[in-house]
């Protein structure tokens, strides 16, 4: 049972403690921590405590400075797992107060551990650490809230199976813009209720976790700049009298694994503030057939005899404008380029969307649809098996997605000097591939050169599989390897980091192949048990998008949950299962469960954006900035939640397809946008690299070819498989 005691030490200070041992205690040594603008700061302890029942505690503290008085009373209630602060904060002006002050709040909780086990932190869409002992860490991690898909710090000890944790419990509702002058400063006013939380190590043996209201984002941050300075907020003090309501608490937890204890923290936030999505004014059926509209009119089709979906637009402007500028790891996009191009995977599926629109309108999009896959075969296809997955039409050729002198360089920008391909951008059209030529099968029409090429590339697959089961992140066109290098990983572990994607196109192309399917399957459950014991069992996934590609992200956790389920469903080893549940328990706290706050005035905040099931993007933006993608495999999320009966999942996936709707464009509001069925491509949640012009909060920007495959394809077949589960 978890308990609170004061201890006194010239003043009082809390001590929560759950059991006898040293690390079984988790010290508040300074309760008070104030910080001014004027760079003055002061540690205080209570003046005061008093016990009111066995479980609350009652602590006040009063001091002066810059012309305010100011008080704070903090209660404390232990309760089964966490103990709850509430604080009240009053700041009284006096006549004599000084112009241009700020005040910001901190609090520390510590944790001495001398035992030189490993531990572990997550701050949920920002940062998942890698296990090391206490003197590994050595920076100061501290995350603005509204960049967490909900603000909370988890750290966990790997060798006892305990985790600790602060959150927020009164969530930030409102914030105005920071105070910000020509002069860029990185310490400003603002008049926000967002704080920041965050873990520091102190002398190799102590793990200090902490609050911060208004925000401070730690030894760095990417709201300012690429150099990652450090930005701090003050509360104004102008000579007005305030009040302020904070409540957080610390939660003790335990868990087999790091996946176990951050997503059973992430999970008891959820059912202590229940996410409130946003309510749609359309159905999910109905947001597909919007998406149609746009879908449709982006067809085009070529002097070469080729067509293909020109998706790639500002949906501010039209089908013929360019993409709104966009950023990755602070590299600008060349945005222009992409309106000669025709993209056929990671972000543009051409004959994925092909295949949507024959596969539901029939008629014109059958020949339509043959004219996009055919001229993909015939222009992108190689005899080796490898697949080209960019063409150029203002050349009339292919090009590789990097290594290519003078060719386009796209989302994923380009590294090095030697041309190929990514296993993930040869993956996605074989795969869509594979399931337009099964579509015109049952139509009657056998088009025997997309089943040669689509089997090209599994064989090609086959081939060039390591013999631990995995594949390299890159290929050149003769199928020799890109590793160990900038953009193909920094050494094996991330260089095989992709290895999950080919998993679920294997078992499809098996199952294709009949009688002789079973060598896919086999690839395929020998690459899953690489997935199951290099990344499932390190709770490590990184790797999954390409224009960031050496940093954990989300796609990485999600394409690994759904290609373990779908080795389940083959196989039924329970090994799959386990592995995909422990994947999706990474997976899903990568996506919102509380809805952050906008700045007034802004895209979002015009429209009253809903935070809630939107999903963050990496370790670099953390959900600052948040996309639709979590779409692609939400039917896999349910189907799993639905397996092992883990409700959880299931919500998870019906928010992120509620959510992901936002600002879609439809009959009752086109949202700014010049059609049905248009939606920016991204969301700026809060800063990122503003001074550089990157994303400021609030922001939109226009469209690329996944927000099809998506909202379409991927929503599409979590509403048909949720359908047929409720006619059963």
């Amino acid at each position: 049972m978890i308990k609170i005691v004061f201890l006194k030490d010239q003043g009082y200070i809390p001590q929560i403690q759950w059991g006898d041992g040293a690390v079984e205690k988790l010290t508040i040594r300074q309760p008070i921590i104030a910080h001014y603008m004027d760079q003055t700061t002061i540690p205080m302890k209570y003046g005061f405590a008093s016990q009111v029942t066995h479980e609350e505690w009652q602590a006040e503290m009063e001091w002066m400075h810059a012309g305010y008085q100011f008080t704070i009373k903090d209660r404390w209630i232990a309760e089964e797992n966490r103990v709850v602060l509430h604080r009240q904060l009053k700041g009284l002006a006096s006549q004599s107060y000084s112009a241009g002050g700020g005040l910001q709040l901190q609090l520390q909780g510590s944790l001495l551990d001398t035992s030189g086990g490993k531990w572990r932190f997550c701050s949920p869409a920002t940062h998942y650490s890698e296990a090391g002992t206490l003197d590994s860490f050595t920076e100061v991690k501290v995350f603005m809230e509204d960049r967490l898909t909900y603000p909370v710090i988890v750290g966990y000890q790997q060798e006892n199976e305990h985790s600790i944790a602060l959150g927020r419990v009164k969530l930030p509702e409102t914030s105005s813009a920071p105070r910000r002058t020509a002069a860029k400063e990185s310490k400003y006013l603002q008049e926000t209720e967002v704080g920041s939380l965050g873990y520091a190590v102190a002398e190799g043996r102590e793990v200090i976790l902490q609050a911060f209201w208004p925000y401070h984002e730690g030894d760095q941050s990417v709201a300012l700049d690429s150099k990652r300075s450090p930005v701090s907020a003050f509360y104004p003090l102008e000579g007005e009298s305030f009040e302020m309501e904070l409540a957080y608490d610390f939660r003790i937890g335990d868990g087999d694994t790091f996946a176990d204890a951050v997503y059973s923290t992430f999970k008891s936030y959820a059912e202590l503030n229940t996410p409130k999505p946003v309510k749609l004014p359309f159905t999910l059926e109905q947001s597909i057939d919007f998406r149609n509209v746009s879908l449709r009119s982006s067809y085009r089709e070529l002097a070469n005899g080729g067509a293909g979906f020109f998706f790639h637009f500002d949906p501010r402007h039209g089908y013929l404008s360019e993409p709104s500028g966009f950023g990755t790891s602070f590299n600008n996009i060349p945005h222009e380029s992409y309106t000669r191009i025709l993209e056929y995977g990671f972000t543009g599926r051409q004959i994925n969307t092909a295949y949507t629109l024959a596969k539901s309108d029939g008629g014109e999009w059958i020949g339509r649809g043959r004219r996009v896959t055919q001229f993909f075969v015939d222009r992108l296809s190689t005899p080796t098996g490898f697949l080209y997955s960019l063409f150029d039409i203002e050349k009339d050729e292919p090009f590789a997605s990097f290594g290519q002198a003078d060719a386009p360089k796209l989302h994923y920008i380009s590294h090095g000097n030697i041309p190929g391909n990514y296993l993930r951008t040869m993956v996605e059209p074989a795969y869509d591939l594979l399931l337009n030529y099964q579509l015109y099968a049952s139509l009657g029409m056998r088009e025997t050169s997309w089943w040669d090429t689509t089997l090209s590339f599994a064989n090609f697959l086959l081939k060039h599989q390591n013999k631990d089961g995995s594949w390299y992140r890159a290929y050149e066109p003769d199928g020799t390897p890109l590793k160990n290098a900038e953009g193909f990983g920094n050494d094996e572990f991330s260089s095989k980091s992709a290895s999950s994607i080919p998993i679920l196109y294997l078992i499809a192309i098996g199952k294709a192949c009949g009688e002789d399917g079973q060598r896919y399957f086999d690839a395929a459950r020998q690459a899953g048990d690489y997935v199951l014991s290099t990344y499932v069992s390190k709770d490590h996934y990184l790797g999954g998008t390409l224009d960031n590609p050496n940093v954990i992200d989300k796609e990485a956790g999600q394409y690994t949950m759904a290609a373990l389920y779908g080795l389940y469903k083959l196989t039924g080893d329970d090994r799959y299962l386990q592995g995909a549940v422990r994947a999706g328990k990474i997976f899903v706290t990568w996506n919102y469960i509380w809805n952050a706050p906008h700045l007034p005035g802004t895209d979002l905040a015009r429209v009253q954006f809903q935070t809630v099931g939107m999903g963050g993007i990496n370790s670099i933006w953390g959900g600052g900035v948040v996309d639709i993608y979590s779409l692609f495999h939400i039917e896999e999320l349910d189907l799993l939640g639905a397996e092992i009966g883990e409700d959880f999942f299931c919500s998870m996936a019906e928010w992120i397809a509620i959510g992901t709707q936002q600002m879609l464009s439809h009959p009752g509001d086109l949202m700014g946008f010049v059609d049905l069925g248009m939606q920016p491509e991204g969301f700026g949640i809060c800063n990122q690299g503003i001074d550089e012009g990157m994303i400021a909060k609030g922001d939109i920007w226009g469209t690329l070819g996944w927000i099809y495959s998506a909202g379409i394809y991927g929503l599409g077949k979590y509403l048909e498989n949720r359908s047929i589960h409720k006619s059963v």
